[in-house]
């Protein structure tokens, strides 16, 4: 129990009703299609820009790539506010740090954040409305969608790996008092 007796439960409950992002949805049709495509292309713009573009450049300057890409999705996932999903806001942030990195380019983390995003709000659009959406999945359907998610994920990094060259060999490190 905590200071006003609630019990641990009741605390964490309380924390996941005012976390709950599907209430975005359920305004007017109007509102909860702006409110997805604000979510499935300003986010993710915005967002990338400013910590795999700018912030991630900044720490790339001064530090090794692991320590910029981890620093950014540390910071990505903070600035959300949502304790809840932060651990799953820090990989998808690494995810997106690594491809800006990888690529040199912000638009991979750009189009894999639009991407997920715009599934997350498809589906929150497809199912606000149907009757079985207020019935908590079971164990087996968040496995399975997370089953898929690791699916999708492969596949989007396999088909990276055959899209992109492969990097240059490392150069051959000076000699120091010119003997090999």
């Amino acid at each position: 129990l905590d200071a006003q007796g609630n019990t641990v439960a009741g605390v964490i409950d309380d924390l996941v009703e005012r976390l709950d992002l599907s209430r975005l949805f359920e305004g007017p049709a109007f509102e909860r299609i702006a409110f997805a495509l604000a979510a499935t292309v300003l986010a993710p713009l915005c967002e990338e820009v400013a910590f795999r573009g700018h912030l991630a450049s900044a720490l790339h300057s001064r530090h090794r790539p692991a320590v910029a890409v981890g620093s950014s999705a540390l910071l990505f996932a903070l600035l959300h506010l949502d304790p809840l999903r932060g651990p799953s806001l820090v990989l998808l942030g690494a995810l997106y740090g690594w491809l800006a990195w990888r690529t040199g380019s912000v638009w991979p983390a750009v189009l894999a954040h639009a991407t997920n995003n715009g599934i997350a709000s498809a589906l929150a659009l497809l199912l606000g409305d149907h009757p079985d959406a207020a019935e908590e999945p079971t164990f087996w359907m968040a496995m399975s969608g997370v089953a898929v998610g690791a699916v999708a994920v492969a596949l989007a990094l396999a088909a990276f790996r055959v899209a992109t060259p492969p990097p240059p060999p490392p150069a051959p490190l000076p000699l120091v008092d010119g003997r090999a």
